[in-house]
């Protein structure tokens, strides 16, 4: 105690002569002009500062009771010990006799460096490139007209009605979205970004430099080396006006909507080609990274610092974060924790919300990074990053979490929120590891049990329909007569060739080096007829007859003679009279799916109309091998199915990963026309616990390539 007493009387370290302390309504600020950095106080640290700087020889009690006659507070000395701590993590306090070499000291002690260095900079690193105000400033006479009220109003309006009219031609909206996916259209739309993104931080600093505020810095923002533009508008903080600091804020997104609304504009207006495809670039690329990044209040970026001073909460993610973890502590194990001074005045239920959002696009943000890391680099450098990651931005926190709940056990209400929350967990933990899940479900596609998809070998033309929707084929009947031009002009030349090598045949009896070649010949006259034949065969089966007896239950509208069809068209479909073919439910499960499944297992098919009846099957078959082509293409992710796919050249659906056909039988009357749904089959039950644990093994083993 005695020693606590002379530590009150001790002199105080001054503050660095350097430091500015800027008052302010709520508080005020102090700024570190050797970093840059602006750190935020409450009206209490701020009148500790200024007490320390009027009177820089007060102990720890002279300095409370200064401090409390200035600011009219009631300070302890408990407050001032507390801004000490502060300040001295800060760096704040003066280091004589050392001087400035004993900040710099402490600084290169305090930084990171190797690996720490490596792990917090290979995700962000900002490369300043440039000092910008004096450009911006010899360029305000040009920019200030265009960030005016008028200018906004007038985006507002035309923006609105340009998507409207987007909105409008909804079917070629959707189909230029999906064709982003695409590889060139990946590399463009990243060259656009970059461009809209210059201009965005441009008016991020213009704004800046029209209320004074330093701009000393501009660069690149490599994140995970994909390269983004950055301005250094941090002087912002020492602005009283929350209004003025909003305004710098949202620059960047008005100074977008100066290009998205003209482009838009544009792609409304102008035919298809590539000044088109550029508006659609310069519109998308701007509206993705604002909304999913630009605008999300869950990144420090601008929609943060709109939300914050919007509110009025300064540093609204550390306080939302202290408000989470409060209740989560009083919630879970009943921890009789006052409310944290900081948020105790606000709105602390909505700050915790706030909080546990953070914490959930946190975990989506970090294992999202985690995987691109994996699959930017080889495999060995993906896992060992891969594993950093989660280590680092995801176990580690929740692990501080757990040690502080294990030194808190004494505080812990047994009787009350610590009993609940240990028989929650226990219960969560049984359902987890019992095998509840007994069924599997997939899209599924129901027909008849004898069908015929009729298709071409061959590019063709259509010569004649003989038979059309609703009316009854026999078996043997003829359908359709096709034709091709290609075939029969290949048919041609391999006559043409035939008789040739046939004439130079017959010449070898009289002709000693015509019989010097009599074999070669032979050969070849035997390969000409075989590719004779062939063809003569694809021309043959260009008369298409229908291979059972049934109803053409559909024949494509477009299907008249003279129509060119390609083997991708199916030109009818035709279901069997058979009555005791029954129904036929054909679906494709994954590995792990298919793994689970018996013979002759029961099966509920349930179709996507609600007025369609449910229909009980059987599984007969399950394929032996993966297979490769997805037919009927309803069954696709790209067409509302399950399985995800890629088309090939012929237009056929490709399975991207292991897809096993399972084909389900039922008695009944078939459908006329094909319909999906989902099929529901019974299976080995299987704990959600232990599935989790079959696809983390089953994922290490397949990319370590064991």
């Amino acid at each position: 105690m005695q020693t606590q007493g002379n530590d009150h009387k001790r002199p105080l370290q001054r503050l660095r002569s350097e430091l500015q302390l800027i008052p302010q309504d709520d508080g005020g600020l102090v700024y570190d002009p050797l970093l840059h950095r602006y750190c935020k106080l409450d009206a209490v640290s701020m009148a500790v500062c200024k007490a320390w700087r009027e009177t820089p020889d007060a102990d720890n009690a002279r300095l409370a009771d200064f401090a409390s006659h200035a600011s009219g507070l009631v300070l302890s000395t408990a407050h001032v010990e507390e801004v000490l701590a502060f300040a001295k993590h800060q760096g704040w306090m003066q280091t004589a006799p050392e001087g400035w070499r004993g900040l710099a000291a402490a600084a290169h002690k305090s930084s990171e460096r190797g690996w720490r260095w490596v792990l917090h900079n290979y995700i962000s690193l900002r490369v300043p490139l440039l000092r910008p105000q004096g450009v911006l400033d010899a360029a305000q006479p040009v920019l200030t007209p265009l960030f005016s009220r008028r200018m906004a109003v007038f985006l507002a309006v035309t923006g609105l009605a340009m998507a409207f009219m987007a909105a409008r031609q909804w079917t070629e909206l959707s189909s230029a979205v999906r064709g982003l996916m695409d590889a060139s259209a990946i590399l463009g739309l990243g060259a656009t970004i970059l461009i809209v993104k210059l201009w965005h931080e441009i008016g991020h600093g213009h704004i800046a430099r029209r209320y004074g505020c330093a701009v000393p810095s501009a660069g690149v923002l490599f994140i995970l080396g994909a390269p983004l533009f950055y301005t250094d508008v941090t002087d912002a903080w020492r602005l009283p006006s929350r209004r003025e600091r909003m305004m710098i804020a949202a620059a960047g997104l008005m100074a977008e909507a100066m290009l998205v609304v003209p482009a838009l504009t544009l792609w409304v207006f102008l035919p298809d080609g590539a000044l088109r495809t550029t508006a659609f670039f310069v519109a998308s690329g701007s509206l993705l990274t604002s909304l999913f990044v630009n605008m999300s209040p869950f990144m420090r970026f601008d929609g943060y610092f709109l939300l914050s001073d919007g509110l009025g909460i300064p540093n609204l993610h550390a306080k939302s974060l202290d408000a989470m973890t409060w209740y989560l502590r009083r919630w879970l194990w009943g921890f009789a924790d006052a409310v944290p001074a900081h948020v105790r005045d606000l709105r602390y239920g909505w700050l915790a919300l706030f909080g546990v959002g953070i914490i959930l696009y946190r975990l989506m943000l970090y294992l999202g990074l985690a995987l691109i890391v994996y699959h930017a680099f080889f495999k060995l450098a993906g896992v060992i990053l891969f594993a950093i990651e989660i280590a680092w931005f995801i176990l580690k926190p929740l692990g501080n979490e757990l040690r502080v709940w294990r030194q808190r056990a004494g505080d812990i209400r047994w009787r009350g929120r610590g009993t609940v929350s240990v028989a929650t967990a226990v219960v969560v933990l049984i359902l987890l590891c019992v095998p509840l899940s007994q069924r599997v479900s997939m899209k599924a596609v129901i027909e008849a049990g004898s069908i015929a998809r009729l298709h071409v070998s061959a590019p063709s033309v259509i010569e004649a329909v003989h038979r059309h929707q609703g009316e009854s084929v026999a078996a043997g009947d003829r359908v359709m007569t096709l034709s091709s031009p290609g075939l029969t002009h290949q048919l041609g030349l391999v006559e043409t060739r035939l008789r040739l090598v046939q004439a130079r045949i017959a010449r070898s009896a009289g002709d000693g080096s015509e019989r010097n070649q009599l074999p070669v010949l032979t050969e070849e006259e035997q390969a000409l007829r075989t590719q004779h034949a062939g063809l003569q065969a694809e021309i043959a089966a260009l008369t298409i007859h229908s291979p059972l007896s049934g109803v053409v239950a559909e024949l494509d509208p477009a299907v008249h003679s003279g129509r060119s069809v390609s083997p991708k068209d199916r030109l009818a479909l035709i279901i069997g009279n058979d009555s005791n073919d029954g129904i036929a439910v054909r679906a494709y499960a994954g590995t792990e799916e298919a793994a689970r499944l018996t013979p002759l297992a029961r099966a509920v098919f349930v179709p996507e109309n609600p007025l369609g009846p449910r229909v009980e099957l059987v599984l007969v078959r399950a394929g032996a091998a993966a297979s490769h082509v997805i037919e009927p293409q309803a069954l696709s992710a790209s067409y509302g199915g399950d399985t995800v796919t890629t088309f090939d050249r012929n237009g056929r659906a490709v399975a991207v990963n292991s897809a096993f056909l399972l084909t389900f039988t039922a008695n009944g009357t078939a459908p006329q026309l094909a319909a999906r749904g989902t099929i529901h089959v019974d299976a080995t039950p299987e704990s959600y616990a232990a599935k989790a644990l079959r696809r983390v093994v089953s994922i290490i083993i397949r990319e370590s390539g064991v």
